[in-house]
C-alpha cells in the first residue's frame, strides 16, 4: 500500500512536458497546427503587438494539433496552465498576459489568463469562446473563429484587469466560485484523484470495525491514505505562498515573456 502511495505521487510530479523555447519579446503567434494563412497570421501579429505595445498586454495565440505531443496533462486547463508559466506570459509586476490555446484533434481550446485578471474575469472570456470563437470551430472556420476571437480579447485587454468586467448572470457567478475553489487554485491535478484517495481512507477505516479480522491493516491503509491527502495539500499552500512570494519580490524580463504566471483563471471549451 505504501509503495502505491510513493509511485503516485512520482507520478504526479514527473509528468512529461516538453514545450518550445520562450519566444522572443513580441513573437505572440504561434500556429504550429497551420490553422491561419500567412497574410492572416501577419494580420494577427500586428494586432496584438500593436495592443502589446498600448496596454503591455501581451496576447498569445497558440495552435497545435494535440496536447500528447507537449504533454501527459489530462486537461486543456491544466496543459494550458503549464504552457503559460513555461513561457512566462507577461511580467511579475504586470501580470495579465493571455494565453489562447487551441487544440485541433483534441477538439479543445482554452483562454488563460495571467494572475492580475483574478477570477473575475471568467463569465467575459467564456462568453468571448462560447459566442465568438466555438460557433466558427464547429463549421470548420477555424481562421474567423480565431480573428474574432482576437478581436473580442483586444477589447477585454482594453478594459484591463484593474476595471471591472460586464456584470455575470447569476448562474455564471456560481460557476465562476466553482472554478476558484481550492482545488483549482491550487493544483494542476485532476482534484478527483485527491477524492478518491479521501474516500478510499474513510472506507478503510469504516471497514476495519466491520471486519475485525484485518482491522489492523484497514487502518493502517485508511489512515495512510487520509494522511497522503493532508500532506499534499499542505505541500500546495507552502508551494502557493512562496511562489505568490517570488512574483511579489521579483523583478520582470522580456517583454512579452518577462516571468509572469497563470493566475488559475480564464475559460475552455470544446467542439
Amino acid at each position: 500500500m505504501v509503495f502505491n502511495f510513493f509511485i503516485s505521487f512520482f507520478i504526479i510530479f514527473n509528468a512529461f512536458a516538453a514545450f518550445p523555447d520562450k519566444p522572443r519579446s513580441e513573437e505572440f503567434v504561434h500556429d504550429y497546427a497551420s490553422l491561419l494563412t500567412l497574410s492572416d497570421e501577419n494580420n494577427l501579429k500586428n494586432k496584438l503587438g500593436a495592443e502589446f505595445r498600448r496596454s503591455n498586454t501581451p496576447i498569445v495565440f497558440v495552435t497545435i494539433n494535440s496536447m500528447s505531443e507537449y504533454s501527459n496533462s489530462s486537461t486543456i486547463e491544466e496543459f494550458a496552465r503549464e504552457w503559460f508559466n513555461h513561457w512566462g506570459i507577461g511580467t511579475l509586476q504586470d501580470n495579465k498576459g493571455i494565453l489562447v490555446l487551441i487544440s485541433k484533434n483534441d477538439r479543445k481550446m482554452r483562454i488563460e489568463l495571467g494572475v492580475d485578471w483574478a477570477y473575475q474575469w471568467n463569465s467575459s472570456s467564456q462568453k468571448i469562446v462560447d459566442q465568438k470563437i466555438l460557433p466558427h470551430f464547429k463549421r470548420g472556420n477555424f481562421k474567423k473563429g480565431i480573428l474574432e476571437g482576437a478581436d473580442a480579447i483586444i477589447k477585454m485587454a482594453q478594459t484591463g484587469p484593474r476595471k471591472s468586467p460586464p456584470l455575470p448572470s447569476k448562474w455564471e457567478s456560481i460557476k465562476d466560485y466553482k472554478e476558484n475553489s481550492i482545488n483549482d487554485h491550487l493544483t494542476g491535478m485532476a482534484p478527483e484523484l485527491l477524492n478518491l484517495f479521501f474516500w478510499a481512507g474513510i472506507t478503510c477505516i469504516i471497514a476495519a470495525f466491520i471486519f475485525p479480522i484485518h482491522k489492523k491493516n484497514l487502518l493502517i491503509a485508511g489512515i495512510g491514505l487520509l494522511a497522503f491527502v493532508l500532506i499534499f495539500y499542505v505541500i500546495l499552500v507552502i508551494l502557493a505562498i512562496y511562489s505568490k512570494g517570488r512574483r511579489i519580490g521579483s523583478t520582470g524580463g522580456r517583454g512579452g515573456f518577462g516571468g509572469g504566471s497563470s493566475g488559475g483563471g480564464g475559460a475552455s471549451g470544446g467542439w
